[in-house]
């Protein structure tokens, strides 16, 4: 059963199950490098990134403790003890605080009275968790005082109250009260780091890329979405065949993977054509997205697929040029980031292509002031061929990028049939090295492209074609 995803109140359940399925058509085509919105490059560096994260440290030293008193037995000297040191033997003395946890936390213990002196309290831990000091115990005729209360981080508990004095002028027989525990705030984010230091990596080669994250703003459709997943394992299916590479632009063809006996379920047909366990998707823990107008996002795993998702970010969800971070802390993929940047919104001037054998084919779109974002064209004209050819390009956001004749011609000859298509975006990528293959994140903004192929009618019922013509529905063209 799929997990039921709710999109902003105002949309009806038609628009929200449309919706998600257009952002999920684009998000897959861009973890796995073919499919609906398969827009690959080069091949990218894959670099993991990891979070640094703040560990406990030991406690500190105690305090100085005795103002008056001298070290134990010693009457009337001067000079404090350490970390609780006890109170000089002679009575009157009194031991000040006892030690202080240091920072990140540690235990300080109580001071411990002299004689008619009256204990220390215990001090409590400091940032990081660390445990409240015990209050001291109290001398014969003092009294005790109250124990520290807990660090604020992470749930430091409370140091036990000190035990009560007697004899002559005691004070009261009662335990003096435990200290408070501190306060549970869970993750804390860490702050985004400064922009101007961030490199992205690129997106990762499409033969091994086991998943990843995206931020889409469709501006035609007026959603903004978050989606992601990450596998334990390459799919084979998903790792094109790369026919030719001119630097921007190449063509791909889906692979057709045949394995004799047929794969048992929950497997799949390798490269080689053998059965190998299907990849799955893996728990990620609590997945953090930083940077985005409505604040931090806090995602746990939708099941069942261990997918990451919120359909119902604000919209636009961030300003061009900001900072955006996807962070993991536990789970596959460890402490790991992945960073991107928001994007202008993609304008798109030539919106429909026509493509012709030996004719070039050009497309036009106002280009960003910054220089962060680049431009990705997908173009597939074989909606039914058993192994279907794309044209998949980045490019540098100029405003404009021509196609030349050979490569049209090498997409026209390896077969048109269907409803030809073409997609585009702006977008930022970066990726890392995961346990099993690369990781991505993208930040796009996507653009629907018509495109026409010259002496190809394609057609949805006889209606569709030239009274000469008939209407092929296998292939939905006119023939």
């Amino acid at each position: 059963m799929k997990p039921t995803l709710a999109f902003a109140a105002s949309a009806t359940a038609s628009e929200r199950s449309d919706r998600l399925a257009r952002a999920r058509w684009h998000h897959r085509g861009l973890l796995l490098g073919v499919g609906a919105v398969a827009v690959v490059s080069g091949v990218a560096g894959c670099q993991k990134k990891q979070q640094d994260r703040a560990t406990s440290a030991g406690a500190g030293a105690g305090g100085v403790v005795s103002v008056t008193g001298g070290a134990a037995g010693v009457p009337g000297g001067s000079g404090g003890t350490v970390a609780g040191g006890a109170a000089g033997a002679r009575g009157g003395a009194e031991s000040s605080a006892g030690g202080g946890a240091g920072v990140m936390g540690g235990t300080g213990g109580g001071g411990g009275a002299g004689a008619g002196g009256r204990a220390g309290a215990g001090a409590g831990g400091g940032v990081g968790g660390g445990l409240a000091g015990a209050g001291g115990a109290a001398g014969i005729g003092g009294r005790a005082e109250e124990a520290g209360t807990a660090g604020f981080y992470a749930g430091g508990h409370g140091g036990d109250g000190g035990s009560a004095g007697r004899g002559a002028n005691a004070g009261s027989d009662a335990a003096g009260p435990g200290g408070a525990g501190g306060e549970d705030p869970g993750f804390v984010e860490p702050p985004l780091p400064d922009p101007s230091e961030i490199e992205l990596h690129g997106p990762c080669d499409p033969s091994e890329v086991t998943g990843g994250f995206s931020v889409v703003v469709d501006e035609a459709d007026g959603y903004a979405i978050f989606d992601g997943s990450v596998d334990d394992g390459v799919d084979p299916a998903t790792v094109p065949e790369v026919l030719s590479d001119d630097g921007g632009c190449r063509l791909l063809r889906r692979p057709r993977l045949v394995c004799d006996p047929t794969c048992a379920p929950g497997e799949t047909c390798s490269l080689d054509e053998e059965c190998v366990a299907m990849p799955l998707a893996q728990p990620l823990g609590t997945v953090s997205v930083s940077g985005l107008v409505g604040g931090v996002l806090s995602l746990d795993p939708v099941q069942p697929g261990n997918r990451y998702f919120d359909t119902a970010l604000e919209n636009p969800p961030y300003a061009p040029g900001d900072l955006i971070r996807v962070m993991t802390t536990t789970g596959y993929l460890g402490e790991s980031q992945l960073f991107g940047f928001g994007v202008e919104p993609l304008v798109v001037r030539t919106r429909t292509l026509v493509f012709a054998e030996d004719r070039p084919v050009t497309v036009r779109w106002e280009a960003a002031t910054g220089d962060v974002a680049r431009i990705a064209l997908d173009v597939n004209v074989d909606q039914h061929g058993a192994t279907p050819v794309r044209l998949v390009c980045e490019v540098a956001d100029t405003g404009e990028l021509t196609l030349d004749a050979g490569v049209v011609n090498a997409l026209l000859d390896a077969g048109v049939s269907g409803f030809p298509n073409g997609r585009m975006m702006r977008r930022t990528a970066d990726s890392l090295a995961g346990p099993d293959g690369c990781v991505q994140f993208w930040v796009y903004s996507p653009v629907t492209l018509a495109v026409r192929v010259t002496g190809h009618i394609p057609c949805d019922d006889q209606s569709d074609c030239p009274p000469a013509m008939t209407c092929n529905l296998a292939l939905n063209q006119c023939e």
